[in-house]
């Protein structure tokens, strides 16, 4: 074998280079934009998608609300229960407690279904904003099942946002760089 010979010889590492420059280039903005659109929340969250109601009760008894990194949402069935007849309590450790707001937000979801066949849920209020919750309960005229989830709103998009808001500039760093060693091998 003659020495040059092979995959690696100079002039294939230049164009791979000179492919991967490119590549880096037209893709750190794709993903600034893409991390900048995650963190404002410009994808729309959807009117009714399927989620799992990880726990239920009755309305008038307690349901756990601990766990969820952002919180934990209530929903109520029916779901097209009168939500100004609707109140939500929380208590936490020793005797703290109090009432939750109740109603629709701009940034969640009015309706979800459950995935798991219990039917449609509607919005009814959010742990996210209120610190040391261990359980909540709520009650209305009308309404039969209380469910939980995580919450989908409060920095749904945060970790990923940030992740490719920060991988745009290394990746235009990582693009010029290679761009200049193709350029002067």
């Amino acid at each position: 074998m003659s020495a040059g010979a092979g995959p690696f010889t100079s002039r294939n590492l230049r164009r791979a280079t000179r492919l991967w420059s490119t590549v880096a280039l037209w893709g750190s903005p794709f993903f600034l934009l893409l991390g900048v659109a995650l963190l404002t929340g410009l994808f729309p969250s959807g009117a009714a998608r399927a989620s799992v109601v990880e726990t239920t009760a009755t309305p008038g008894t307690a349901i756990d609300v601990v766990g969820g990194t952002r919180g934990m949402a209530l929903w109520g069935q029916p779901a097209d229960v009168d939500l100004s007849t609707v109140t939500c309590r929380w208590t936490g450790a020793g005797d703290s407690g109090g009432e939750l707001p109740v109603g629709p937000r701009d940034d969640r979801p009015e309706v979800i279904t459950d995935s798991l066949g219990s039917g449609d849920y509607v919005w009814l209020t959010t742990t996210a904003d209120t610190f040391g919750v261990r359980s909540a309960t709520c009650t209305a005229h009308g309404l039969t099942a209380l469910g939980a989830t995580p919450d989908p709103g409060t920095g749904a998009g945060t970790g990923a946002g940030v992740f490719f808001v920060v991988l745009a500039p290394v990746l235009l760093g990582l693009g010029l760089l290679a761009r200049r060693a193709a350029r002067s091998a």
